[in-house]
């Protein structure tokens, strides 16, 4: 689809010096460019609604302080797009709020209740405030979601990730797994939700085939992790033994441990070692334990490799604080930022004991550097190319890699 699946969206606020009215505008090379409408067709239609309630709400006069030193807007929808989806809107000042906050908020529970909005929120430097339904909130919200999984009763195989029970009255043989989402608003989440489902169902179906081929229980470690997109999914499909995810965003590692409790798919650190010490029947169904860490995905990397050099040292001297970086994974899962991946992460990769590295990439500058980084030590199986942004040059590249058997570690 080209129209109608970007579900996040930041334009500039322009104010004409004429009548006042604001404008939405899109930045090309430093330049604001205005958009010919009040609505953008590549975003949700859920979106779409609210930037139209909006810009009518501001240039109305009604409601002055929500205008004053405004400069930009974030919407933020669901995957699932519908009239009844939550939409998300934040407004940026380059002015402190906190001056005219009882102002603000009078003004945008107004706004909030008249535009059906789930949730308004006015940010400045060092200072946000939100109202949501009807209420002022000391918190920032979460976007809510829902994805389901076609899983076959026979073997376990996941067929099909999408945003609707697709099977729910035709095949008795297959169970439709429901996997909730809650996203917290400005923090990063997949903007288009049909190459998210499209990338899972890929993530799925690789793991399922590395799975028949492993020697031992199935251990996957997932780097930049975010609120737990893939986290979750990977968990309900029940495919591996134990999950370790590493996410640098507090909000998206507390986001990303709120989806797991709610999905029965997280266990307390306290409880790896009875995890450790028996080993789980993936045949069960029971979705896989996942283990949420705070933590920079380089510096895992350099506490993995220093661990795993005094592994070799006499047991004497052994005494490391932490069984998970020097845990035998045999699954790597990255979903790096555009930069690519830490150049650390890259020597774990290679030194540690994984034998298949699932990739996930959005720039493809960085995905080439560090293919030529572990090229020596692995070989790509599969790859999979997805249009991030029709119209636009942006892909969203998976990859498949195995370790060349001279190099198992």
């Amino acid at each position: 689809e080209t129209l109608g699946y970007r579900c996040t969206c930041t334009f500039q606020l322009v104010r004409s010096s004429e009548d006042q009215y604001f404008s939405y505008a899109m930045r090309h090379k430093g330049e604001p460019i205005l958009l010919k409408a009040d609505f953008f067709p590549v975003a949700t239609k859920r979106i779409q609604v609210a930037m139209r309630a909006l810009l009518e709400c501001l240039n109305g006069g009604d409601y002055p302080a929500l205008c004053n030193n405004a400069t930009s807007v974030l919407f933020g929808s669901s995957w699932n797009d519908g009239p009844s989806s939550d939409v998300f809107v934040t407004l940026h000042y380059d002015k402190p709020l906190e001056e005219v906050e009882m102002e603000w908020s009078l003004n945008a529970l107004q706004v909030c209740l008249r535009c059906q909005f789930t949730q308004l929120t006015g940010r400045s430097k060092k200072f946000f405030t939100t109202v949501k339904g009807g209420n002022r909130v000391k918190m920032a919200g979460n976007i809510r979601d829902l994805v389901w999984l076609a899983r076959r009763r026979e073997d376990g195989a996941i067929l099909n990730v999408s945003l609707e029970n697709a099977y729910q009255n035709e095949f008795i043989e297959f169970d439709c797994l429901p996997v909730h989402y809650s996203k917290p608003e400005g923090a990063f989440f997949h903007p288009n939700s049909n190459v998210m489902c499209q990338a899972l169902q890929w993530m799925l179906s690789r793991i399922s085939d590395i799975v028949q081929i492993l020697d031992k229980p199935a251990r996957l470690l997932e780097l930049y992790c975010g609120c737990g997109a893939h986290t979750v999914a990977l968990s309900r499909a029940a495919l591996l033994d134990v999950v370790a995810a590493v996410e640098i965003d507090p909000r998206l590692v507390e986001a990303c441990e709120a989806n797991c409790r709610s999905n029965g798919c997280y266990n307390s650190y306290t409880e790896w070692k009875q995890i450790q010490d028996s080993k789980r029947d993936n045949t069960s169904g029971n979705p896989t334990p996942v283990f949420v860490f705070q933590g920079d995905a380089g510096e895992w990397a350099k506490k993995s490799l220093y661990a795993r050099q005094r592994r070799q040292r006499p047991p004497s001297i052994f005494a490391r604080k932490s069984a998970w970086y020097d845990y035998d994974f045999n699954i790597i899962l990255v979903d790096p930022p555009r930069a690519g991946l830490d150049e650390k992460v890259c020597e774990m990769v290679i030194d540690g004991p994984f034998k298949h590295i699932l990739y996930i990439s959005c720039g493809r500058d960085a995905l080439k550097r560090d293919l030529e980084r572990l090229a020596d030590h692995f070989l790509v199986v599969e790859c999979l190319l997805l249009d991030l942004f029709p119209r636009t040059s942006s892909v969203e590249s998976l990859v498949h890699l195995a370790r060349k058997p001279t190099t198992v570690k």
